[in-house]
């Protein structure tokens, strides 16, 4: 019994090693993991990366793919267009439980809440506004999904799209209230089958959904966004709590859905917003301060003339969209997009995509070694 207690824990401790070996693997970063991705996942991976107006990265970046939150950069745009039209102002104060309508708990990653703990230590909420400045900056530097839902709202969905029109973007799909759609199946389930109190009945509501066309889609996640903007007693939200019904496959669902479009497109629009060119001094004012959260960092500010982001992420889907002008003027645009991973691509390539991104932007080399991933792909 002795020798076999010693060879269990032998075991035990093994496989605690492999799994601590295994996690530390996932959790390091690693910029040639993403560029092994890059090189071998075809239909899960696309890149375009501009420097100083030359495309020296293009990884089928005319593929369309989910675009998650970084389809807010077109949001923060059209912001920016309206303000320096004076259609809004930057000082214009929102009451707090307006955003509250949109905000669907535990599907954001805390970044609601965190912007709001933000706004407090800074002490801009007074008397329970905010002004919609600091609620496209929480859209962007947080990516409140409630801030995102209540600027749709106040810009008007009908002017985002227009805007996508505007910059030229050929390959993007329109944008839609994607946060209301996340109680499409309860929708469903309500409309067509009561309530939700079986597995068959969860089922017929994903099959159901699968269903769908993207038109019907789109359609009933803007009907339900005028519930949700009518809902000051919240209402609706209690009887559709996705807590009560939520699971993975519905979550796959919603990613599925995702308004697309290509790296080519986003890494051109963080161009044009780089260049200080492209858009009126007037749109400039408004659109740079919402977008360059990266330089209130003082270590970016050493470096770096002008920065921007926008990333956005579920369980399967990755994407990042950025602009930088260094201190010697030279100015990149990269867009990288990864779409279908499973639990450890996604894990892997969110904790090396930072590293990937400063690699870009400061090391030579490693563009050089983008350009020749590029030329094999051509």
């Amino acid at each position: 019994m002795t020798l076999v207690l010693k060879i269990l824990g032998i075991a035990v401790i093994i496989f605690l090693v492999i799994i601590w070996g295994i996690r530390r693997w996932i959790y390091t970063p690693s910029t040639d993991y993403v560029l092994k991705f890059l090189e071998e996942n075809k239909e899960k991976s696309s890149l375009y990366l501009i420097e100083n107006g030359e495309v020296i990265g293009d990884i089928r970046s005319d593929q369309s793919m989910p675009l998650a939150s970084t389809v807010k950069t077109i949001i923060a745009i059209e912001y920016a267009e309206q303000a320096a039209e004076g259609l809004v102002t930057s000082n214009e104060t929102v009451q707090i439980c307006v955003l509250e309508k949109f905000y669907v708990p535990n599907t954001d990653g805390g970044a609601h809440n965190a912007w709001l703990e933000r706004m407090k230590e800074l002490d801009l909420i007074q008397n329970d506004t905010v002004r919609l400045e600091e609620i496209v900056k929480g859209m962007i530097q947080f990516s409140s999904n409630a801030n995102t839902e209540f600027l749709m709202m106040r810009l008007g969905l009908d002017q985002i799209n227009e805007r996508i029109k505007k910059l030229g973007l050929d390959n993007h799909e329109e944008i839609y209230p994607f946060v209301s759609s996340l109680y499409i199946p309860y929708e469903v389930k309500a409309n067509n089958y009561g309530k939700i109190t079986s597995k068959q009945e969860h089922q017929l509501v994903k099959e159901t959904l699968k269903d769908l066309s993207s038109v019907e889609w789109k359609e009933l996640a803007n009907q339900i966004h005028k519930k949700l903007k009518s809902d000051d007693a919240s209402i609706y939200k209690q009887k559709a709590d996705p807590s009560t019904w939520h699971d993975s496959d519905f979550d796959r669902m919603f990613s599925e859905r995702f308004s697309t479009s290509t790296t080519n497109n986003y890494a051109r629009i963080m161009e044009k917003i780089n260049s200080r060119e492209y858009f009126s001094p007037e749109v400039q004012e408004h659109l740079h301060p919402v977008m360059e959260g990266l330089m209130e960092n003082p270590a970016n500010q050493q470096w770096l003339k002008h920065a921007g982001q926008k990333g956005g992420s579920t369980l399967y889907i990755l994407t990042k969209a950025l602009y930088a002008t260094d201190k010697n003027g030279n100015q990149r645009a990269l867009a990288i997009f990864f779409n279908q991973l499973n639990t450890y691509e996604s894990i892997k390539l969110s904790s090396s995509l930072n590293e990937f991104e400063l690699s870009v932007l400061r090391d030579s080399q490693f563009r050089d070694r983008i350009k020749s991933l590029t030329n094999n792909h051509e």
